[in-house]
């Protein structure tokens, strides 16, 4: 059989499970794109930087394509690349206005990207939005799928672009981020589902110690024992309020039983003393030990003690039912009247030898009534 203890950990546990797994799932989910937006945000905001940084490389403010190519192929432009992308982390491609890989942040004579175009859809899209942002390996340019951000390289003024950065991640290192993040997260979750496990356990356990206990001192009072009492802990909660009521209840049980020897002591007491009585003086008859001519005083006392013995008798067998709650009111219907008539009968012999007149006015019809006919 379950104990309390058992089924309110049980219970606790599975709400607890419950509630981490449909946290973990919401997490799953919800931080993965999380993960992506915060990620994406930040090439967008380094994208955005690298081209106002490439802008100001142009002082003299001459964007024709041929100073564009100049420009952006130069070392300053290539270190500023380069740094940067150590910075983010990210790989940095950048484009002419027609889509041209002009420079990268490799080191010079190592990027492979230079000379290659980015399709025209691309640069159409760009051209479009001013942004891109998007999943692939842009038209082939990379070898492996990447993440990538694009953002254009405006002079302002109304000026068309005079070129694009492309700002680009491997997809395994974002969701490496996340899946690190998510193994922190569950770790996390482990350690305090286990700390509420343990609590759940510790308070579970303390909750079922009184209803042990009172199992244990129910038992006993089963075998008569009502010396025992349930530890009461301060406290106003239900748990306490049942200790407090159950151990009255083993007050009021140990206050009875002794009123209960009391009374049988008590009743021995008095039915042994009439009891004596009558058997010694009936013993002293029957042997001769009392005289012929004292034989009827000592009857008249035997007689005495009897109907001493029965009155006690008869109260001792009144409290019994009243103490144990037997129902001592209507039992049956009968007529009253008829009732009547048997006791005058009955008591006819003393009404006539007192001498006394009795009238008596009972109604032809039975008079019915709810009690108990023998009393």
């Amino acid at each position: 059989m379950k104990s309390i203890y058992f089924r309110n950990f049980t219970s606790t546990a599975a709400m607890v499970l419950m509630s981490f797994l449909m946290i973990g799932i919401a997490f799953v989910f919800l931080g993965r794109d999380f993960i992506i937006s915060s990620h994406r945000d930040d090439m967008e905001e380094s994208a955005d930087v690298v081209s106002l940084m490439v802008l100001t490389k142009f002082e003299d403010g001459v964007y024709s394509q041929e100073n564009v190519r100049t420009i952006l192929r130069g070392a300053e432009v290539r270190i500023l690349l380069n740094g940067t992308s150590l910075l983010s982390g990210n790989d940095i491609l950048v484009t002419d206005s027609d889509g041209l890989v002009v420079s990268c942040c490799d080191a010079p004579g190592t990027c492979t990207h230079i000379g290659l175009s980015v399709s025209e859809a691309t640069i159409s899209q760009l051209r479009a939005g001013g942004t891109l942002s998007t999943a692939g390996n842009l038209d082939g340019i990379y070898s492996s799928m990447k993440y990538i951000v694009a953002d254009a390289i405006d002079p302002g003024g109304g000026q068309e672009p005079i070129g694009y950065v492309f700002m680009s991640s491997d997809s395994s290192s974002i969701i490496g981020a996340w899946q690190a993040f998510v193994w922190v997260f569950f770790a996390v979750a482990l350690a305090v589902m286990f700390l509420a496990l343990i609590m759940s356990l510790v308070a579970s356990k303390k909750m079922a110690e009184p209803l042990d206990e009172m199992a244990a001192a129910a038992r006993k009072f089963a075998h008569g024992d009502f010396s025992v009492r349930v530890k009461q802990d301060a406290g106003t909660d239900e748990i306490a309020s049942l200790t407090s009521s159950f151990n009255n209840m083993a007050d009021s049980l140990e206050r009875s039983e002794q009123m209960r020897n009391e009374f049988i002591a008590n009743v021995s007491h008095e039915l042994k003393t009439p009891m004596t009585t009558i058997a010694g003086f009936a013993d002293g008859i029957l042997d001769g030990t009392i005289p012929h001519d004292r034989e009827r005083e000592y009857l008249s006392i035997i007689s005495s003690e009897t109907r001493r013995l029965s009155r006690l008798v008869r109260r001792m067998l009144d409290l019994s039912r009243l103490q144990s709650a037997e129902n001592v009111t209507a039992q049956e219907q009968f007529d009253v009247s008829e009732i009547m008539l048997r006791v005058l009968v009955s008591l006819e012999g003393k009404i006539t030898d007192r001498g006394l007149d009795v009238d008596v006015e009972i109604p032809d019809e039975p008079v019915r009534v709810l009690g108990d006919n023998d009393l």
